[in-house]
């Protein structure tokens, strides 16, 4: 019944953090679009001479352009800054209970009972392989950064294949 509990706190954790996972992809929506604006705008800069007088235009170009979206660039920071230690957190505190809470050997379900061994079947490695692809293809970026994700995407079966069970549950 432990793999409840992870599953229950998991859900719990996203749908809290669901919000900011929503603003963030409002902003990177915003950030694409303004792409092409920024390009024109760093163009003038490198037309013109590299004067500070230049460079303070070009910036405050910039702002307004950033304003007149309602897009700011720290807010792809919340992932680093809020959700990678919530979840580091949890992985750690997971691997924790590992050593201090025996009942993780006979808490899991279906195939994978004992959460403290790696998934013999391989199938949680691939359903996170396939999920992450998904997530990657679906993606609104392209070019060289999906091209980034895709490689991590290829590293994520290799690297997930030797998780003891329960980690699957973070994904």
């Amino acid at each position: 019944m432990k793999w409840a509990s992870i599953v229950i706190t998991t859900v719990a954790i996203r749908t809290l953090l669901a919000p900011i996972m929503i603003n963030q992809h409002k902003v990177a929506s915003k950030l694409t679009i303004l792409g092409p604006k920024l390009e024109q705008i760093q163009q003038k800069m490198e037309d013109k001479s590299m004067s500070p007088t230049a460079v303070a235009e070009v910036e405050a170009q910039k702002k307004r352009v950033y304003m007149e979206y309602s897009a700011a660039m720290y807010t792809q920071l919340t992932r680093l800054f809020i959700q990678v230690p919530v979840f580091v957190g949890f992985f750690l505190a997971i691997e924790n209970m590992v050593e201090k809470v025996p009942s993780f050997q006979t808490g899991g379900a279906s195939w994978f009972i004992d959460l403290t061994t790696v998934d013999a079947f391989y199938i949680l490695p691939l359903l996170a392989a396939i999920s992450c692809w998904i997530t990657v293809e679906e993606g609104k970026r392209g070019g060289v950064w999906k091209n980034i994700a895709r490689d991590d995407v290829a590293l994520t079966l290799p690297l997930t294949a030797s998780f003891p069970n329960r980690k699957f549950y973070l994904d």
